[in-house]
């Protein structure tokens, strides 16, 4: 008789909340709702979404390693662990970084408030975790 041995293998799934290792956070709120639109980079390249009221997590894409390793060395290139703002207004955009070792959050509001370097790295994110609509054609 022959045997065969079989590992099965499940494969974790993390949410933003109970991802163990390092990830970017970004987005908006505010407002009269004062409903939060939030971004979720984990250093393996998943990025998930969280829109406003909704409780629910949403799987965007996943980015190239290549991509990923480039947005978390401007993490430290652009030392947004030590970057001290907290200036919320009624809309504000806000950075978070978080790993094992840090939990840190930057929250400004209007362009002034922080520097074009971050505003920048912002924007960046925004792009790199848009999702292309599908035309129809």
């Amino acid at each position: 008789m022959f045997l065969l041995g079989f590992s099965f293998c499940k494969v974790q799934e993390y949410t933003p909340i109970d991802y163990p290792k390092g990830q970017i956070i970004f987005g908006s709120g505010g407002g009269i709702t004062g409903a939060v639109n939030e971004t979720f980079i984990f250093d393996n390249g998943n990025v998930f979404s969280k829109n406003g009221l909704d409780t629910n997590y949403v799987a965007l894409k996943t980015l190239k390693s290549q991509v990923v390793e480039q947005v978390f060395s401007n993490v430290e290139f652009l030392n947004l662990k030590e970057t001290e703002v907290n200036k919320p207004g009624n809309m504000y955009n806000f950075i978070r970084i978080k790993d094992k070792d840090v939990d840190h959050q930057i929250v400004w509001s209007g362009q002034d408030a922080v520097s074009k370097e971050i505003t920048k790295f912002y924007a960046i994110l925004k792009h790199l975790t848009t999702v292309e609509k599908q035309s129809n054609n």
